[in-house]
């Protein structure tokens, strides 16, 4: 430590335990302040207003017995940092031990001018009136005014410091961390730094000085604070200035702070505030009071005006998980009276106040205003007493309400009440309505895994809701919760995503893991349910994918035996057809049904000259045959696809010929479908007129049986005869062409012919 002689104005440095009794000054800095450099070896530091300051000084001290003194201005060295941190983090501890503390008051001539001197609104004369244990008073003319005891009251009505903190009866550490900042509130500095480093002795912590970090040094003094401390009336000031998040950015935030202290009858968890990069996290009792997602974080302080009542701040939950606030409308504090409210409603939460961000400009306004009368939250009454327990709970998930469900989450007696089992049900009924706002809520505040929520009664997951609830948002944040891509006894989320034609869910959930050659109870895989629905975008990406190359992931039959490709043959999807058959080879193509029916045999049912054509083309044969005998010419011919019918014989006669399981070749189901047409087409392409089915049979038989006189009379016409035929059809057929006239004309021509009786 730096001492002055007050005879010889000289500097001499003394180490720890062998310091003299001195003195100490205590004054506001004014023009021209002698520095260390003046006083060592300058001969202008008379000519310094500074100069009469430390000659008045000197010779005070000097008359009551002092050699040597304290100056700051003179005993630091300014131009050394090290120095001037080292002596900053010192300074109460020197004004604490020095022998006695001169107060300066350059603007004051009386007793009673004492309330306006400015040395009453300096930062660094707080810690200068605090700490000393005998200190005295003096005018402009260096005349006494009295010691700090004899003007407690003048100084305690200017400092709003108790006479019991100022006359050492009381410590000032036993104050609460609010009524300290308050002292500091209405004073000013000349950096805004020295704001927070003039009060490091207040509260007895050493940091380092960083000039230029601006209000971050008030910041940073108070999360030292916490460090030391876990006294809550830290966050129990008011400002419309909330760039500090949880913390205030300026002693001002304290003014009407001076009567909070601590408050002890709150049940929570006994741990201290911490501070991490994250914010600041603590255990509150919290009171949801808006369904927007702000409630009031109950702090363990009161005001000693009403020590029934401990005091709350409005936070709001950032992303309503309950996990990450900010500080909401922090110009106000609230005093709760606990008995105005059900004990369900409060409940110990840990949470985490962001930490704020110094460098934005302040808010014009807040975004919404509602003052302490909104302590009766009519809103949230309302909302609780309509969604009353998990019922309401459920109901408000399927309705979308995310800021009601998040309120209700707050309720201490919900929470008790909701196991594993109901809150599945509360997430499925938001899966279910697409509402991904609601689920994120949910799984931001569930102490449940979302494996542990999953199923519902019939085993089905989650995921699967969020899909038929039609949220891509919700899935994905499903998926990103971990919810498991496996498959499940139903149905897959990727096979129901397939079906439902979602190519965005579909790319999500394949990029995120789940197989995609997955099958369900049916067999069924993602590609097949896209085929099998016709959704064109789906298919292609999934081979895009690789489901045609993965296992059984093209060929794979589902439960009734029928594959993509036989799918999408028979429903009449031209665009799928074409995209699945470059993908498969000879087996897949011609991969039968348990009915032993190939994709070519359906898509001849269905008469798309296109698809028969490009399975035609593709190597498919024509010639198959079903459990039933029955070729694809056969089916075209049964359901009348004339085009079908061309492109088949063409491509192989012997289609004409077959005969399915009762002998019958294609010429019969044009026959029985009365289709002259067809017939004439067959017969012109080489079907046979005269032949016999393993009924001994003949298409003229059945056209007589069918009363098809026209297909009867066509068939004699081009070469078949009736005389051939068994008594019986002789007989029908008499019948049946007295009744159309075309048929006898055809008889009469036959009998001369044929001489038929």
């Amino acid at each position: 430590m730096r001492l002055i002689s007050t005879s010889t104005y000289t500097l001499r440095e003394f180490r720890d335990g062998e310091i003299p009794r001195h003195a100490i000054l205590s004054h506001v800095w004014g023009e021209e302040e002698l520095t260390l450099q003046d006083v060592v070896g300058s001969r202008r530091a008379k000519g310094k207003q500074g100069y009469e300051k430390l000659r008045g000084f000197c010779s005070v001290a000097a008359a009551n017995g002092f050699e040597h003194a304290w100056i700051d201005s003179a005993c630091i060295d300014k131009t050394s940092s090290a120095e001037l941190s080292e002596a900053i983090n010192s300074m109460y501890y020197w004004y604490e031990e020095a022998d006695v503390c001169y107060a300066y008051l350059a603007d004051v001539t009386a007793t009673y001018d004492m309330p306006s001197s400015k040395w009453f609104t300096r930062g660094w004369t707080l810690q200068e009136l605090i700490a000393p244990r005998s200190m005295i008073f003096y005018d402009k003319d260096w005349q006494v005014l009295g010691t700090k005891e004899e003007l407690g009251e003048i100084i305690s009505a200017c400092t709003r410091i108790p006479r019991s903190i100022l006359s050492g009866e009381a410590d000032h550490m036993s104050q609460s961390v609010a009524q300290r900042m308050s002292w500091a509130s209405q004073r000013k500095t000349t950096r805004i730094e020295d704001r927070a480093y003039s009060l490091l002795g207040i509260f007895g912590i050493n940091m380092s000085l960083i000039y230029g970090e601006r209000e971050n040094a008030f910041i940073r003094l108070q999360e030292e604070i916490m460090r030391s401390s876990d006294d809550q009336t830290i966050f129990a000031w008011r400002s419309r200035d909330q760039r500090g998040g949880l913390l205030a950015t300026s002693p001002d935030a304290f003014s009407d702070s001076m009567n909070i202290v601590s408050f002890d009858k709150l049940d929570t968890v006994d741990e201290p505030p911490t501070s991490n990069s994250r914010g600041i996290h603590l255990h509150v009792n919290y009171l949801g009071v808006k369904v927007c997602g702000v409630g009031l974080a109950i702090l363990h302080c009161c005001d000693t005006t009403d020590k029934a009542k401990p005091i709350a701040i409005y936070v709001r939950d950032l992303d309503f998980k309950m996990k990450r606030f900010e500080r909401f409308q922090s110009h106000l504090t609230v005093p709760i009276d606990m008995t105005s409210f059900s004990p369900s409603r409060f409940s110990v939460r840990h949470i985490c106040v962001q930490r704020g961000n110094l460098l934005r400009q302040r808010r014009a306004k807040e975004e919404s205003s509602f003052g302490v009368g909104d302590i009766s939250n009519e809103s949230a009454e309302i909302a609780i007493t309509r969604f009353p327990g998990a019922s309401g709970l459920t109901e408000a998930a399927s309705a979308g309400h995310n800021d009601i469900v998040w309120l209700l989450l707050t309720l201490n007696d919900i929470e008790a009440e909701l196991q594993a089992g109901k809150l599945s049900k509360v997430f499925w009924a938001a899966a279910e309505y697409g509402h991904a706002k609601v689920l994120e809520v949910l799984v931001g505040r569930s102490h449940f895994t979302i494996n542990e929520v999953a199923k519902n009664d019939e085993g089905d997951s989650l995921l699967i809701g969020a899909v038929k609830g039609g949220s891509l948002d919700a899935v994905e944040l499903l998926v990103n919760a971990g919810i498991e891509l496996i498959s499940y006894p139903h149905q897959s989320a990727l096979g129901y995503a397939a079906m439902l034609g979602r190519e965005d869910m579909v790319r999500l959930l394949v990029e995120r893991g789940a197989n995609i050659a997955s099958v369900d109870a049916l067999h069924k895989t993602p590609l097949c349910y896209a085929v099998e629905n016709g959704r064109t975008p789906v298919v292609r990406l999934l081979l895009e994918m690789g489901a045609a190359s993965a296992p059984h992931g093209f060929a794979k039959k589902d439960a009734y035996s029928r594959t993509p490709l036989s799918y999408a043959s028979e429903k009449g999807y031209v665009k799928i057809v074409c995209m699945l058959i470059p993908t498969c080879n000879r087996e897949d193509l011609e991969m039968p049904n348990q009915g032993l029916r190939t994709p070519l045999s359906f898509a001849a049912e269905k008469g798309n000259d296109s698809i028969v054509k490009c399975f035609l083309d593709s190597g498919a044969d024509p010639l198959s045959r079903d459990v039933a005998g029955r070729s694809p010419l056969h089916y075209a011919v049964r359901d009348g696809h004339e085009g079908v019918v061309k492109l088949l014989i063409e491509r192989s006669v012997a289609a004409l010929e077959i005969e399915d399981g009762g002998g019958k070749t294609p010429f019969y189901y044009a026959v029985k479908r009365g289709s002259i047409g067809l017939a004439q087409l067959l017969m012109d392409m080489g079907a046979s007129i005269r032949t016999k089915d393993r009924l001994a049979k003949t298409p003229l038989s059945y056209a007589v049986e069918a009363n098809d006189g026209e297909m009867a009379g066509f068939l004699i016409e081009r070469g078949a005869l009736i005389s051939d035929e068994p008594r019986e059809v002789r007989r029908a057929y008499k019948n049946i062409s007295s009744r159309h006239d075309t048929v006898t004309a055809h008889k009469r021509t036959s009998s001369k012919r044929f001489g038929i009786i």
